[in-house]
């Protein structure tokens, strides 16, 4: 594993792949699999035509340490509550072994929170300027539990975000490079959707496997692989789009003039 490499351009030989990285260093192998996001270079080099479109949705995010006080307000992995027109969605995410051996920043467990916003709040504009994550919040659910409120109180500034979801603006067709793929958000960009994301890539990455370890033919293994992965990771999306309706609270009724 490399870090600090930026993906320019992929060339395919008569035996593999050759790709070349910004800093004008290269590298060679069999197969080029994209697994890099929802941004994905790999995507945009394939299929340079796929733009993004909103998802209609703007959620204020953020996380804060995990304490046993916060522990029991998530039950399992995940716990949705409802107020009065707004929805918290609060995930628990707890490390059995800390990353930082990985090469990533030292991260402790914590709660991770999202609150969904009103459409019409200021903040959800997309020319609004990044307010104080944590005040926004704080103004909407006033009145709440208190612990709830000191769990949006106590958490990170510099993790707390609001922010806007996309989708691609077309499901993902078929591409003509044979040793080039991809997996996960890059292939199939769903919004978030009870793990149905991580899952479907979990599923890639299954998928992909048996079939590069189960046939000498690389070609014909990819080709199998995009067919039947297109498939269920585009159908993955429409069900993130028809399930996004459970995570949206009710509007606020009218008020009369």
């Amino acid at each position: 594993m490399h870090f600090g490499k930026k993906l320019a351009s992929v060339d395919e030989t008569a035996t593999g792949v050759r790709v070349t990285f910004a800093d004008g260093t290269m590298a060679e192998g069999d197969v080029l699999i994209g697994a890099d996001g929802g941004h994905s270079v790999v995507r945009q080099l394939l299929l340079p035509h796929f733009g993004f479109v909103s998802a209609d949705l703007c959620g204020a995010m953020g996380r804060t340490p995990l304490t046993e006080r916060f522990r029991r307000l998530v039950y399992g992995r995940g716990t949705m509550v409802k107020g009065p027109h707004l929805n918290l969605m609060l995930g628990r995410m707890e490390f059995a072994n800390a990353p930082g051996p990985l090469g990533l920043p030292p991260t402790s467990s914590y709660v991770r929170w999202v609150l969904l916003m009103p459409p019409d709040h200021p903040a959800a504009q997309p020319t609004a300027v990044m307010p104080d994550v944590r005040k926004v919040v704080l103004e909407l659910i006033d009145g709440w539990h208190e612990d709830l409120t000191d769990l949006i109180k106590q958490s990170d500034a510099f993790n707390s975000a609001i922010g806007s979801p996309v989708l691609l603006d077309q499901p993902v067709t078929a591409w003509d490079a044979e040793r080039i793929t991809m997996l996960g958000d890059a292939a199939h960009l769903t919004i978030a959707s009870g793990g149905n994301g991580a899952n479907t890539a979990l599923r890639d990455a299954e998928q992909l496997t048996q079939r590069l370890t189960n046939d000498d033919d690389v070609v014909a293994s990819l080709r199998a692989y995009q067919t039947e992965m297109l498939e269920y990771g585009n159908e993955a999306v429409e069900f993130a789009k028809e399930n996004q309706k459970n995570f949206v609270p009710e509007s606020a009724p009218a008020k009369a003039l």
